[in-house]
């Protein structure tokens, strides 16, 4: 009787233990910390599924996302993980990484075609000023939107000074 007690709590003392690992240094805890602000996947084939709320489970073509805004959970068929990219953000990832994975639903310009997301980096410069007009400013969107339109404007400026010295 004694021995099994000694099995119990030396069990206990190690699961303690382990979740004490897991709290203090896993990036999977600061994840679950940190406000989750998207939860999507770029499958193989280029379309992305998001979920939107706890427990939305989305899937696609054997890709599946769950979780919304509470957790994440990901799946995808064997041998894809190569070919698929996360899309997973939280409040506190940078800026740079905001701009490469944050996405947009959009319906087409006739406002008529199904429901896409694509990533808004890859959005015409047009269709970012439409959506600037959408969102309100404390959405995460409204910065990176910005940003990238700013990113663009400096991008132009300076293919026309070199367009000017080639031309001198």
């Amino acid at each position: 009787m004694e021995r099994r007690k000694t099995k119990i709590k030396d069990v206990f003392s190690n699961f303690v233990y382990l979740c004490s690992c897991l709290y203090i240094k896993s990036p999977i805890y600061t994840l679950v910390m940190n406000k989750i602000i998207q939860n999507a996947m770029k499958t193989v084939d280029g379309t992305i599924i998001t979920s939107g709320s706890v427990h939305d489970y989305v899937e696609y073509e054997g890709h599946s996302v769950d979780g919304g805004g509470d957790y994440f959970r990901y799946g995808y068929p064997s041998g894809c993980k190569d070919k698929i990219e996360l899309l997973f953000l939280n409040e506190n990832d940078s800026l740079e990484m905001k701009k490469k994975k944050l996405i947009w639903g959009t319906r087409g310009k006739d406002g008529k075609q199904p429901l896409k997301w694509v990533k808004l980096i890859e959005c015409e410069t047009d269709h970012l000023k439409a959506i600037l007009k959408q969102v309100t400013p404390h959405q995460p969107h409204t910065e990176v939107i910005q940003s990238i339109l700013e990113d663009r404007s400096i991008q132009m400026r300076v293919k026309k000074i070199k367009k000017l010295k080639d031309a001198i």
